[in-house]
């Protein structure tokens, strides 16, 4: 039986984003509510990495190194 591989995740979490930038979780989630706002979405909506990285102005390869699984 072949298994499926995991799709990528794609979403970022506070603590996602504290390993990318070394703030502190609180800052984080202020910074990810900073986003949505900025992009239109709902005050608890999910960040994507490209939404991060456009808002950064980061690359995407960069940011994903600092993902945790």
């Amino acid at each position: 039986m072949k298994l499926n591989k995991i799709p990528d995740r794609n979403v970022l979490y506070p603590s996602d984003i504290h390993n990318i930038l070394g703030k502190s979780i609180r800052t984080c989630r202020r910074i990810a509510r900073m986003i949505c706002e900025a992009l239109g979405k709902p005050y608890l909506g999910f960040v994507t990495i490209p939404d991060f990285c456009n808002f950064y102005k980061m690359k995407e390869e960069d940011v994903r190194r600092y993902i945790l699984c």
